[in-house]
């Protein structure tokens, strides 16, 4: 405990201080891993193309994708699929809409 005024002022702005220089470092470090979440999604096909796609074997959308060139791994079910995405083998899954919406 400070014995006099001055300390205590003193001691009150190095408190107010570090918490406003902890603040900052907090926000920069959200921004950052925010930008590079957001940056990191999928905007189009070709964004694919260095990912591991996960895909159901003889589906519509694995047609589509051999027909875009697109290497991707086969999976019996979506079940499979999902499970190899959940698990971090597949950076992606692409499958129809329908199903993945549910």
């Amino acid at each position: 405990m400070p014995c006099s005024t001055f300390g205590g002022m003193l001691a009150v702005l190095l408190v107010l201080s570090s918490l406003f220089i902890v603040s900052i470092f907090v926000a920069s470090s959200t921004a950052t891993i925010t930008v590079n979440v957001l940056s990191s999604n999928v905007q189009n096909l070709r964004d694919l193309e260095n990912r591991r796609v996960a895909n159901v074997t003889n589906s519509t959308s694995a047609a589509f994708l051999t027909a875009n060139g697109l290497v991707f791994a086969d999976y019996a079910s979506p079940y499979e699929m999902f499970k190899a995405f959940e698990a971090g083998v597949a950076d992606a899954v692409f499958f129809d809409g329908p199903i993945l919406a549910y």
